[in-house]
């Protein structure tokens, strides 16, 4: 996970990852990350996700929500 952190994705670093999950959370009051890699295993990137661009779909009782 920490390899991960320091390189989450191909397009942004360790720094400018975490300046936009800090910064979305702080204007926002949400954050959101996306995991992309295999269902099973350890996620191969992260990316940070403008929280003004999210919907989220209320599930059931088993699964409060449902997608994002």
């Amino acid at each position: 996970m920490i390899d991960l952190l320091a390189n989450p994705n191909p397009s942004m670093g360790r720094a400018k990852f975490i300046e936009n999950v800090i910064a979305y959370l702080q204007l926002s009051g949400n954050s959101y990350i996306e995991r992309v890699g295999p269902n099973n295993g350890p996620p191969k990137e992260l990316y940070s996700l403008r929280p003004d661009q999210m919907v989220v779909v209320v599930g059931n009782t088993t699964q409060p929500i449902a997608v994002y």
